[in-house]
């Protein structure tokens, strides 16, 4: 339901949530997005006691998410199993953006952005695991520039609220370990079919 009509996006996925004389607010959302939710968001945290998140997104857990993913070494590569004519296309499509500096924020929450170079795929790909390339490129053509989630863990901080936990960092590094390399590099392999799924989110 929409609960809120501010001027900037409107934040659709909020549930309320009644029992027992307790009010609970769901938020669903994107980890990247283009878009902020500023005032939606504080206004949700302001009534609330608690605040409650999927995982850690403190900076030291952030850091330890950025490292981990860096450890592509002795797993499958994404960078080496990508079809020539779909990492031409990647380039193609993304290598200008980087250059321009369009990525400043799209995916500075796993601090992927590096020195500009024309072969944006081996940049993002070549020596991280699976599924911090994958974030990477799909984040990029998205344009992806805020999380949510971080931004909410920021406004509660600010409110001085109490923050919990639905997950730890570790169960969270597991679970993208568990995301299966070939569907990833199925899915980067058709880039054809982005624009659509991007038009569909």
């Amino acid at each position: 339901m929409n609960l809120f009509w501010w001027k900037e996006k409107r934040l659709r996925t909020v549930w309320k949530i009644e029992k027992e004389g307790q009010t609970s607010f769901l938020v669903g959302t994107a980890h990247f997005t283009p878009y902020r939710f500023e005032k939606a968001l504080t206004k949700l945290i302001q009534g609330a006691e608690i605040a409650l998140f999927e995982g850690p997104l403190d900076k030291e857990s952030m850091d330890r998410v950025i490292q981990y993913g860096r450890q592509g070494e002795n797993i499958p590569s994404v960078y080496k199993a990508l079809d020539p004519a779909a990492i031409k296309e990647i380039n193609k499509q993304l290598g200008a953006r980087s250059s321009s500096h369009a990525l400043s924020t799209a995916v500075s929450y796993l601090d992927l952005i590096r020195p500009t170079t024309s072969d944006f795929w081996e940049l993002h790909t070549r020596g991280v695991r699976p599924w911090m390339a994958f974030f990477t490129i799909w984040s990029a053509f998205l344009n992806w520039k805020h999380s949510m989630d971080v931004e909410a863990f920021h406004i509660a901080q600010k409110l001085g609220k109490k923050i919990q936990y639905l997950e730890t960092i570790e169960d969270q590094l597991e679970a993208l370990d568990g995301i299966p390399f070939d569907r990833i590099v199925n899915y980067l392999n058709h880039i054809e079919h982005w624009k659509v799924h991007k038009e569909l989110y």
